[in-house]
């Protein structure tokens, strides 16, 4: 996959969540944009634990670009599989 930003190749990898991926509407942002933080900063994030979630994705080494394609959540067994096949 070709980065959308420089155009060079883009390195195929994967996204680690624990506690989800946030996205915030540009109109919405001063409401909602530091909710995560003022959470964790309470020590909130320890009383409510999450599992991960796991995102394919691809990172653009050059200019730092990173594509996650949330539409499907897998599994660390899945991912470990998907490594170690030959």
């Amino acid at each position: 996959m070709n980065c959308p930003k420089c155009n060079k190749e883009m390195s195929s990898g994967y996204s680690a969540a624990s506690t989800g991926i946030s996205w915030v509407d540009k109109s919405n942002f001063n409401s909602y944009a530091f909710i995560d933080e003022d959470l964790s900063g309470a020590g909130l994030k320890k009383f409510f634990p999450s599992k991960a979630e796991y995102f394919k994705a691809y990172r653009c080494s050059s200019c730092e670009c990173v594509l996650i394609d949330h539409s499907t959540k897998l599994s660390r067994k899945v991912i470990e599989n998907e490594i170690n096949s030959p």
